[in-house]
């Protein structure tokens, strides 16, 4: 019946058919096999859904990762990639990474998941950053309101607590370079490149995020961007990220110091790594990995939330970390 429904293209014929074949459970397992070897895609993509379904034996990991070699990129991959983890004993996606990597070992991972720089000193970030908030402000988009703070990374981030959603808030740091950091209350950074762009210098947006599922659903999504603005319209993006399923962009022309052939890594999210970040990074003279690059000297920018009826939703970074791991 369903190869039957596979050349007709009979779509509901086909669903019918499938069910059949998981209310069957490990009856069906015999016909997985053989649909797993099918030079045709979309019945290997029906083998595959049927297995995430019944459950996949153990004894056959290596089968599925034989599989998993020759599979495109597609939604029968995500699946199956899905299923290995699983079959491998993981409860995540992806492993939180537990690597010097990782600034503190992903403890702020709230704030530092997503950092920006901006190519010039801190002194420099802050007036146009004030200059930007006064126009914001003479267009009726609210008040912003400045504070110093002062300490090394650790120290700076205890200050810029709690994650706040919906509401304007950053952090500047200087750092020991020529650029500043900037971090976000609410994991958006894209005001960098705004700021950058105001100022006419180069500004950088980093994010690493592993994707993580907890009983199959996902707690954090997947999202790894290195993404260099020259100040003048010109720019290059790398972006892995997971909605549905893995999709990668890559715009603008390539950096001398890029991996070679990024883009042929079968799966997504090895074409850019927190490795690959890190090490385009201080392609450009920064240390994004290194707490003692950050600081002490730098400042706070929020909305003033003096007139809100309402107060935002907020939590500690540690709150965070345990709803997103």
């Amino acid at each position: 019946m369903h190869a039957a429904a596979v050349t007709s293209d009979d779509f509901e014929a086909r669903a019918t058919a499938l069910w059949g074949l998981v209310e069957r459970g490990s009856a069906s397992l015999g016909w997985v096999a053989a649909g797993l070897t099918s030079t045709n895609e979309d019945v290997r993509a029906d083998a595959l859904g049927v297995l995430d379904r019944i459950g996949a034996p153990e004894t056959w990991l290596p089968m599925l990762s034989r599989v998993a070699d020759e599979l495109h990129e597609g939604e029968a991959r995500d699946v199956l990639d899905e299923m290995l983890m699983r079959l491998a004993g993981e409860t995540t996606s992806e492993a939180l990474p537990i690597n010097p990597g990782l600034l503190f070992n992903g403890r702020f991972d709230a704030f530092t998941q997503a950092i920006a720089f901006i190519d010039a000193p801190l002194a420099a970030v802050e007036a146009a950053d004030r200059s930007w908030a006064r126009y914001i402000e003479d267009h009726g988009a609210g008040r912003r309101t400045f504070r110093p703070v002062s300490g090394l990374l650790e120290v700076a981030l205890s200050q810029f607590e709690p994650v706040t959603y919906g509401v304007a808030g950053a952090l500047f740091l200087a750092t020991n370079s020529d650029w500043t950091a900037a971090f976000s209350r609410s994991g958006d950074i894209m005001f960098a490149e705004t700021l950058g762009n105001r100022m006419q210098r180069r500004s950088l947006r980093t994010f690493f995020s592993p994707h993580i599922a907890r009983d199959g659903h996902p707690v954090r999504y997947g999202h790894r961007v290195f993404a260099l603005a020259d100040g003048h319209g010109q720019s290059r993006t790398l972006e892995a990220s997971f909605q549905s399923r893995w999709e990668w962009d890559a715009l603008g022309q390539p950096l001398p110091f890029e991996r070679v052939n990024v883009a042929t890594a079968k799966r997504i999210p090895d074409r850019l790594t927190l490795e690959d970040i890190n090490a385009y990074c201080e392609h450009l003279g920064i240390q994004r990995s290194d707490p003692l690059f950050y600081g002490p000297a730098g400042f706070i920018v929020e909305q003033d939330r003096s007139e809100w009826l309402r107060t935002p939703r907020m939590m500690t970074s540690a709150e965070w970390l345990r709803h997103h791991s």
